[in-house]
């Protein structure tokens, strides 16, 4: 656990590589952990500054908690990218991976304020994440630095990502008051959870394939990226049949 906590977050835990293959399989505990505080901020913050304000902050806590790890991986790549067709006189190559950070946090601030009538469902969000970059992450990635969890490993890390979907139904219990929890109770956080993983997993492929088509080599900055734009779709896969 401490050495997924040291891997997906930016908590300074100091572990090796004999406990990666344990960071692999607790990828989407560590993500679960980190979107129940997402969940709790929501809370505190949509009762004190509203719904706009409280996106701004969970979004600003999720970063802080990550390090900033997937907006700095996207401005690198999106930067690197503007640079390859930058004309003279163009604004700096700098200023692309600036718009394109930019971008994400305005999407990821609108979809949590259509996330306000199930607010639950947010807790699954980083959940995604965290396991699609893991599952993800393949043997020749070598320039990330990690080495790929095993055929098996990526199973265990799938099968608990999809036992957790089920978080949000006790979580829900907690939200008051109850108009809050909109049109979606219970079990149905279920199917919410898994098409949110579906649409992380699809986006995420699609960046993998993007990355290694532009840049070649999967290294740190794409693999961030992977997991940055996997949130987003997940959670804009439990924000649109919300609203």
């Amino acid at each position: 656990m401490r050495a997924a906590l040291g891997l997906f977050t930016a908590l300074p835990l100091i572990w090796d590589g004999r406990e990666q293959e344990r960071a692999w399989i607790a990828a989407p505990l560590v993500g679960l952990l980190t979107g129940v505080v997402w969940f709790m901020v929501h809370q505190l913050a949509i009762r004190g500054v509203g719904a706009l304000s409280a996106g701004v902050v969970v979004v600003a806590v999720g970063s802080v908690l990550t390090g900033m790890r997937g907006l700095r991986g996207l401005y690198g790549l999106a930067s690197a990218t503007a640079s390859e067709h930058r004309a003279r006189a163009a604004p700096p190559a700098e200023g692309m991976g600036a718009v394109a950070v930019v971008l994400v946090i305005l999407l990821e601030v609108t979809l949590l304020q259509r996330v306000n009538l199930a607010p639950a469902a947010i807790a699954i969000v980083p959940l995604v994440s965290r396991t699609v970059q893991t599952l993800l992450l393949r043997e020749g990635d070598d320039h990330v630095g990690l080495s790929a969890p095993t055929t098996a490993i990526r199973v265990w890390c799938g099968v608990l990502a999809v036992a957790l979907l089920t978080a949000p139904i006790p979580l829900a219990a907690l939200v008051h008051p109850r108009r809050l929890n909109g049109p979606v109770e219970g079990l149905e956080y279920i199917p919410l959870g898994l098409v949110a993983l579906a649409a992380g997993l699809v986006a995420g492929l699609i960046t993998r394939a993007w990355v290694l088509a532009r840049f070649g080599p999967l290294d740190p900055r794409g693999w961030h990226t992977i997991g940055l734009i996997a949130q987003t779709a997940a959670l804009a896969a439990v924000a649109v049949p919300i609203a």
